[in-house]
């Protein structure tokens, strides 16, 4: 390397250090006014809240059955957060939604984590076809070398297997 590009890049490191220094100092200034205006207290339940909401929210929309029924998990758990600082800061709006908000996630709770039916078949509805489509990307994950069609054959020839093993033949598909 030449002496101008390696003084140039030292710059360039040099300049960068420098410039998240002063971003650390601008987040540390944010947070500590922050702190000083509203308390300890509310921004803890601000930093909390953001953990905890925001894996609710994405968990909740996930197409796999075993990641979203743990979005209710986290939204529990922040909503004594959320009253904390409705109640603090005087936002009456967001405490009394903070009451449907818990309602909501309750009930997801309890749909997923508290009743004894099946819930995955609720979610996924009585499709069968859903089912087996469900089954086909748990094989495709577990059993990543085979295709489609001998995944297929291979969950046909299990549901075989069970009617035998039942007594009852059931159609195929």
């Amino acid at each position: 390397m030449k002496t101008n590009t390696k003084i140039t890049v030292y710059s360039l490191v040099l300049i960068s250090i420098l410039l998240a220094g002063i971003y650390h100092a601008t987040i540390i200034n944010m947070v500590s006014d922050y702190i000083a205006t509203h308390g300890v207290l509310m921004f803890i339940s601000q930093v909390v809240i953001s953990c905890l909401g925001i894996p609710a929210i994405y968990l909740s929309q996930s197409k796999n059955y075993d990641v979203y029924r743990l979005s209710p998990l986290f939204g529990l758990a922040g909503q004594p957060f959320w009253f904390m600082m409705a109640y603090v800061s005087s936002a009456w709006g967001v405490f009394i939604m903070s009451m449907f908000y818990t309602h909501a996630w309750y009930t997801g709770f309890k749909n997923h984590w508290l009743t004894k039916e099946d819930s995955r078949k609720r979610f996924l509805g009585n499709n069968q076809k859903a089912f087996q489509l469900e089954r086909l990307s748990i094989c495709r994950t577990q059993l990543p070398h085979l295709n489609t069609d001998q995944l297929t054959d291979l969950i046909n020839d299990i549901e075989i297997i069970k009617e035998l093993r039942s007594g009852v033949r059931v159609k195929s598909s």
